[in-house]
Protein backbone atom coordinates (compact mmCIF):
# COMPACT_ATOMS: atom_id res chain seq x y z
CA UNK A 1 0.00 0.00 0.00
CA UNK A 2 1.08 3.56 -0.70
CA UNK A 3 1.38 5.75 2.39
CA UNK A 4 1.95 9.46 2.77
CA UNK A 5 2.59 10.99 6.18
CA UNK A 6 0.19 13.62 7.52
CA UNK A 7 1.97 16.77 8.71
CA UNK A 8 0.05 18.17 11.66
CA UNK A 9 0.54 19.78 15.05
CA UNK A 10 -1.08 19.28 18.40
CA UNK A 11 -2.12 22.03 20.74
CA UNK A 12 -0.05 21.39 23.86
CA UNK A 13 -2.02 20.39 26.89
CA UNK A 14 0.76 21.86 29.00
CA UNK A 15 -0.59 25.31 28.15
CA UNK A 16 -3.43 24.59 30.54
CA UNK A 17 -2.52 24.44 34.20
CA UNK A 18 -3.58 21.24 35.89
CA UNK A 19 -3.91 23.31 39.05
CA UNK A 20 -6.84 25.26 37.60
CA UNK A 21 -9.84 25.41 39.87
CA UNK A 22 -12.15 24.88 36.87
CA UNK A 23 -13.49 21.30 36.88
CA UNK A 24 -12.34 19.21 33.90
CA UNK A 25 -15.95 18.37 33.05
CA UNK A 26 -16.62 22.07 32.38
CA UNK A 27 -13.60 22.25 30.04
CA UNK A 28 -14.61 19.39 27.78
CA UNK A 29 -14.81 20.45 24.16
CA UNK A 30 -17.75 19.32 22.03
CA UNK A 31 -16.77 17.65 18.77
CA UNK A 32 -19.42 17.32 16.07
CA UNK A 33 -19.05 13.97 14.38
CA UNK A 34 -20.48 12.14 11.37
CA UNK A 35 -19.39 8.82 9.93
CA UNK A 36 -21.09 6.42 7.59
CA UNK A 37 -20.82 4.00 4.76
CA UNK A 38 -22.22 5.96 1.88
CA UNK A 39 -24.68 3.50 0.35
CA UNK A 40 -27.45 5.61 1.90
CA UNK A 41 -26.61 8.63 -0.27
CA UNK A 42 -27.09 9.30 -3.95
CA UNK A 43 -24.34 10.75 -6.09
CA UNK A 44 -22.42 10.55 -9.32
CA UNK A 45 -19.71 7.89 -9.45
CA UNK A 46 -17.78 9.25 -12.44
CA UNK A 47 -14.65 9.55 -10.27
CA UNK A 48 -15.40 6.46 -8.17
CA UNK A 49 -18.02 5.31 -5.70
CA UNK A 50 -17.83 6.96 -2.30
CA UNK A 51 -17.58 4.02 0.10
CA UNK A 52 -17.01 5.72 3.43
CA UNK A 53 -16.98 9.17 5.01
CA UNK A 54 -15.92 10.36 8.44
CA UNK A 55 -15.83 14.04 9.39
CA UNK A 56 -15.45 15.98 12.61
CA UNK A 57 -15.50 19.65 13.57
CA UNK A 58 -14.39 21.21 16.82
CA UNK A 59 -15.89 24.74 17.00
CA UNK A 60 -13.29 27.46 16.79
CA UNK A 61 -10.56 24.93 16.22
CA UNK A 62 -10.26 22.01 13.82
CA UNK A 63 -11.91 20.33 10.85
CA UNK A 64 -11.26 16.71 9.82
CA UNK A 65 -12.32 14.91 6.63
CA UNK A 66 -11.68 11.24 5.83
CA UNK A 67 -13.09 9.47 2.77
CA UNK A 68 -12.65 6.24 0.85
CA UNK A 69 -13.39 6.00 -2.86
CA UNK A 70 -13.55 2.98 -5.08
CA UNK A 71 -11.71 3.24 -8.37
CA UNK A 72 -13.62 4.56 -11.38
CA UNK A 73 -14.92 2.26 -14.09
CA UNK A 74 -11.74 2.79 -16.11
CA UNK A 75 -9.63 1.64 -13.15
CA UNK A 76 -8.28 5.09 -12.29
CA UNK A 77 -8.38 6.60 -8.82
CA UNK A 78 -9.44 10.14 -7.99
CA UNK A 79 -6.46 12.49 -7.85
CA UNK A 80 -8.21 15.60 -6.52
CA UNK A 81 -11.43 16.94 -5.06
CA UNK A 82 -13.22 20.12 -4.11
CA UNK A 83 -15.34 20.46 -0.99
CA UNK A 84 -17.68 22.87 0.77
CA UNK A 85 -19.35 22.12 4.12
CA UNK A 86 -21.87 23.89 6.33
CA UNK A 87 -24.41 23.23 9.06
CA UNK A 88 -27.30 21.84 7.04
CA UNK A 89 -28.43 23.47 3.79
CA UNK A 90 -26.93 22.20 0.54
CA UNK A 91 -23.89 24.49 0.20
CA UNK A 92 -24.50 24.90 -3.52
CA UNK A 93 -27.14 27.53 -2.70
CA UNK A 94 -24.76 29.50 -0.49
CA UNK A 95 -23.18 32.67 -1.84
CA UNK A 96 -20.64 34.49 0.30
CA UNK A 97 -20.36 32.83 3.70
CA UNK A 98 -18.43 29.59 3.08
CA UNK A 99 -14.93 28.44 2.17
CA UNK A 100 -14.16 25.99 -0.64
CA UNK A 101 -11.30 23.50 -0.28
CA UNK A 102 -9.36 22.27 -3.31
CA UNK A 103 -7.46 19.04 -2.68
CA UNK A 104 -4.51 18.36 -5.00
CA UNK A 105 -3.60 14.80 -4.07
CA UNK A 106 -0.73 14.46 -6.54
CA UNK A 107 1.07 17.51 -5.11
CA UNK A 108 -0.23 16.93 -1.57
CA UNK A 109 -1.56 20.48 -1.36
CA UNK A 110 -4.82 21.84 0.00
CA UNK A 111 -5.92 25.33 -1.09
CA UNK A 112 -8.67 27.32 0.63
CA UNK A 113 -10.65 30.12 -1.02
CA UNK A 114 -13.88 31.96 -0.39
CA UNK A 115 -16.69 30.10 -2.15
CA UNK A 116 -17.73 32.39 -5.01
CA UNK A 117 -20.92 31.67 -6.95
CA UNK A 118 -21.03 35.00 -8.76
CA UNK A 119 -20.13 33.35 -12.08
CA UNK A 120 -23.15 31.07 -12.00
CA UNK A 121 -22.75 27.34 -12.54
CA UNK A 122 -19.12 27.65 -13.70
CA UNK A 123 -18.28 29.57 -10.55
CA UNK A 124 -19.23 26.64 -8.34
CA UNK A 125 -15.88 24.94 -8.93
CA UNK A 126 -13.87 27.92 -10.18
CA UNK A 127 -13.86 30.06 -7.04
CA UNK A 128 -10.04 29.98 -7.14
CA UNK A 129 -10.13 32.38 -10.09
CA UNK A 130 -10.82 35.20 -7.65
CA UNK A 131 -7.34 35.38 -6.12
CA UNK A 132 -8.49 38.04 -3.65
CA UNK A 133 -10.50 35.29 -1.98
CA UNK A 134 -7.44 33.11 -1.31
CA UNK A 135 -7.26 32.36 2.40
CA UNK A 136 -4.71 29.60 3.02
CA UNK A 137 -2.51 26.97 1.40
CA UNK A 138 -1.54 23.80 3.28
CA UNK A 139 1.35 21.66 2.02
CA UNK A 140 1.96 18.02 2.95
CA UNK A 141 -1.73 18.09 3.61
CA UNK A 142 -2.96 14.54 3.11
CA UNK A 143 -2.52 11.05 4.41
CA UNK A 144 -3.28 8.66 1.54
CA UNK A 145 -3.63 4.88 1.56
CA UNK A 146 -4.15 2.99 -1.68
CA UNK A 147 -5.26 -0.58 -2.09
CA UNK A 148 -5.58 -2.32 -5.42
CA UNK A 149 -9.04 -0.86 -5.99
CA UNK A 150 -9.60 1.90 -3.41
CA UNK A 151 -8.10 5.16 -2.21
CA UNK A 152 -8.48 6.48 1.32
CA UNK A 153 -7.65 10.13 2.00
CA UNK A 154 -7.71 12.03 5.27
CA UNK A 155 -6.66 15.48 6.41
CA UNK A 156 -7.13 17.76 9.38
CA UNK A 157 -6.78 21.54 9.37
CA UNK A 158 -6.78 24.37 11.88
CA UNK A 159 -9.77 26.53 10.93
CA UNK A 160 -8.96 29.60 13.05
CA UNK A 161 -7.52 31.73 10.23
CA UNK A 162 -10.08 30.43 7.73
CA UNK A 163 -13.09 31.19 9.88
CA UNK A 164 -11.77 34.61 10.86
CA UNK A 165 -11.06 35.67 7.26
CA UNK A 166 -14.26 37.75 7.19
CA UNK A 167 -14.64 37.84 3.44
CA UNK A 168 -18.25 38.97 3.85
CA UNK A 169 -20.67 40.20 6.49
CA UNK A 170 -22.10 36.68 6.90
CA UNK A 171 -18.79 34.82 6.68
CA UNK A 172 -18.62 31.39 8.37
CA UNK A 173 -15.76 29.58 6.59
CA UNK A 174 -15.55 25.84 7.32
CA UNK A 175 -17.94 24.59 9.96
CA UNK A 176 -20.91 22.43 10.90
CA UNK A 177 -22.76 21.61 14.10
CA UNK A 178 -25.73 19.38 14.92
CA UNK A 179 -26.44 19.12 11.19
CA UNK A 180 -24.09 18.74 8.24
CA UNK A 181 -24.45 19.72 4.61
CA UNK A 182 -21.71 19.14 2.07
CA UNK A 183 -20.84 19.57 -1.57
CA UNK A 184 -18.07 17.05 -2.32
CA UNK A 185 -16.71 16.44 -5.83
CA UNK A 186 -13.98 13.83 -6.41
CA UNK A 187 -12.06 14.34 -9.66
CA UNK A 188 -10.09 12.25 -12.16
CA UNK A 189 -7.21 13.40 -14.38
CA UNK A 190 -6.75 16.82 -12.82
CA UNK A 191 -3.91 19.29 -13.31
CA UNK A 192 -3.14 22.17 -10.95
CA UNK A 193 -1.00 25.23 -11.41
CA UNK A 194 0.30 27.65 -8.79
CA UNK A 195 1.98 31.04 -8.92
CA UNK A 196 5.42 31.72 -7.46
CA UNK A 197 3.84 32.41 -4.08
CA UNK A 198 2.20 28.99 -4.08
CA UNK A 199 -1.34 30.26 -4.62
CA UNK A 200 -3.61 28.10 -6.78
CA UNK A 201 -4.19 29.72 -10.18
CA UNK A 202 -5.34 26.87 -12.42
CA UNK A 203 -7.41 23.70 -12.03
CA UNK A 204 -8.28 21.58 -15.07
CA UNK A 205 -10.21 18.36 -14.68
CA UNK A 206 -12.43 15.73 -16.19
CA UNK A 207 -14.24 12.72 -14.81
CA UNK A 208 -15.87 14.81 -12.07
CA UNK A 209 -18.14 12.96 -9.65
CA UNK A 210 -20.31 14.50 -6.98
CA UNK A 211 -21.88 13.75 -3.61
CA UNK A 212 -24.10 16.57 -2.40
CA UNK A 213 -26.37 16.37 0.60
CA UNK A 214 -28.02 18.43 3.31
CA UNK A 215 -29.34 18.28 6.85
CA UNK A 216 -27.52 15.14 7.99
CA UNK A 217 -27.78 14.69 11.75
CA UNK A 218 -24.43 14.59 13.54
CA UNK A 219 -23.48 13.31 16.97
CA UNK A 220 -21.66 15.22 19.69
CA UNK A 221 -18.56 13.66 21.17
CA UNK A 222 -16.88 15.08 24.24
CA UNK A 223 -13.33 14.25 25.19
CA UNK A 224 -12.15 14.49 28.78
CA UNK A 225 -8.77 15.72 27.57
CA UNK A 226 -9.92 17.73 24.56
CA UNK A 227 -7.26 20.43 24.84
CA UNK A 228 -4.55 17.81 24.64
CA UNK A 229 -6.06 15.85 21.78
CA UNK A 230 -8.46 12.96 21.85
CA UNK A 231 -5.90 10.20 21.42
CA UNK A 232 -6.96 9.24 17.93
CA UNK A 233 -5.18 9.77 14.64
CA UNK A 234 -2.42 12.20 15.48
CA UNK A 235 0.78 13.35 13.80
CA UNK A 236 2.87 10.57 12.37
CA UNK A 237 0.32 7.86 13.07
CA UNK A 238 -0.68 5.47 10.35
CA UNK A 239 -4.04 5.91 8.71
CA UNK A 240 -6.58 3.46 10.14
CA UNK A 241 -8.68 1.32 7.86
CA UNK A 242 -12.25 2.67 7.46
CA UNK A 243 -13.71 0.10 9.84
CA UNK A 244 -11.30 1.25 12.54
CA UNK A 245 -11.19 4.98 12.06
CA UNK A 246 -14.81 5.32 13.13
CA UNK A 247 -13.79 4.25 16.63
CA UNK A 248 -11.13 6.90 16.96
CA UNK A 249 -11.25 10.60 17.78
CA UNK A 250 -9.15 13.12 15.95
CA UNK A 251 -6.61 15.16 17.88
CA UNK A 252 -6.01 18.85 17.37
CA UNK A 253 -4.64 18.55 13.86
CA UNK A 254 -3.80 21.93 12.39
CA UNK A 255 -1.38 21.31 9.55
CA UNK A 256 2.14 22.57 10.21
CA UNK A 257 2.72 23.47 6.60
CA UNK A 258 3.17 26.93 5.15
CA UNK A 259 -0.03 28.93 5.17
CA UNK A 260 -0.71 32.15 3.30
CA UNK A 261 -3.50 34.55 4.12
CA UNK A 262 -4.27 37.44 1.85
CA UNK A 263 -6.12 40.50 3.01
Amino acid sequence: MKFTKLASVLCLASLVSTASATPWAEMETPIYNFQSEMSQFNGNEAAGELLYLHTQYTPGSNFYWNFTLDQAENGEKADSFYLVVNNGPNPKSSTTELAILYGDLENNTLSVFGYDTSNGQTGLSNSFRNTENHIATFEDAFSIVDTQTTRQVQFGIDTVDINSANLSDDWQGVFFDDELGFWFHPVLNSTFSYNEEGVLTGFNRDGVGWYDTNSIATTIITCSDALGGCGGTGPGSEVPEPATVGLLLVGLAGLAARRKKMA
